[in-house]
């Protein structure tokens, strides 16, 4: 049976939905419930007043807005908790709180923990007007402030994974894309620091003279591509290769080119994990 909710008052609703009252029990001590039952009912009011408030002058879908005083709220959380972990991580002496502790604290992998923490060091210190302990950002190596280790596992798990892929079959795709995305891979990782300027594309009917111009300066750009990407360390390539791969695992399309595109990775992969810096 479906209920009509129209006439329903949607502001007292939601306000229900984001304060639910104690059940009898659930309330330590017990004589305190009814003081509790009332502050919660008090919150309550405060939260329908200010829906009906905001609807009234902003949209005149209540529901509407609720979820987006939600995600604006989901969106702050998320912001201090990662200014909390690169706290937790280069703050606080003598060394930070271990990775392992602070993941099992966020559920995060231990790989994304570092990548986060790392990110808001400087965020951090313009809050604080203080540097991270030691006097300078802690390197932790491949997102994860140990060794390579991990990221090198990785990469030979991939490459085996890879060697029997089919592209038709979305679902193994879609795990593996997934496995490579809770580790902190992300789409063309550190691809930014390669290529600074876009290639030069040509249109129908371009000179010989603007065909070899854009050659030379394409192909220019190209060796200073692969010469950055020789002084990274191993962990940075392997994310790199990983972040390449990404875009194809989350789109798959099967073809000639994506069967040799992934054959190529696969042998990269192979070799970056038993590369040594």
């Amino acid at each position: 049976m479906v209920v009509c909710m129209t006439h329903r008052d949607q502001a007292s609703d939601i306000a229900a939905l984001l304060y639910p009252l104690p059940e009898r029990g659930t309330v330590e001590p017990a004589e305190a419930f009814d003081d509790a039952v009332d502050e919660i009912r008090r919150r309550q009011d405060d939260c329908a007043e200010r829906l009906r408030s905001a609807a009234g002058t902003t949209v005149s879908d209540v529901v509407l807005e609720a979820l987006a005083a939600e995600v604006a709220a989901k969106a702050d959380a998320d912001a201090r908790m990662r200014l909390l972990l690169g706290y937790a991580r280069h703050f606080v002496g003598p060394r930070g709180y271990s990775l392992d502790t602070l993941a099992a604290v966020c559920h995060l992998t231990d790989r994304g923990v570092g990548k986060i923490a790392n990110a808001q060091v400087d965020n951090v210190a313009r809050v604080l007007g203080v540097p991270p302990v030691g006097g300078k950002q802690l390197q932790d190596r491949s997102n994860a402030g140990q060794d390579d280790t991990d990221l090198r596992e990785l990469a030979r798990t991939t490459a085996d994974s890879l060697r029997r892929l089919d592209l038709n079959d979305k679902d193994t795709c879609s795990s593996l894309a997934q496995t490579l995305q809770d580790a902190g891979i992300e789409p063309h990782m550190h691809g930014d620091q390669l290529a600074p300027t876009p290639p030069i594309r040509l249109t129908f009917g371009a000179s010989h003279r603007e065909i070899l111009e854009a050659g030379v300066k394409n192909s220019t750009a190209m060796s200073s591509a692969f010469l950055i990407l020789s002084t990274w360390p191993t962990y940075m390539r392997i994310e790199h290769k990983l972040g390449i791969l990404l875009p194809t695992l989350l789109n798959p399309t099967p073809s000639p080119s994506s069967t040799s595109f992934l054959d190529g990775v696969r042998d990269d992969l192979l070799k970056l994990s038993d590369h040594d810096d």
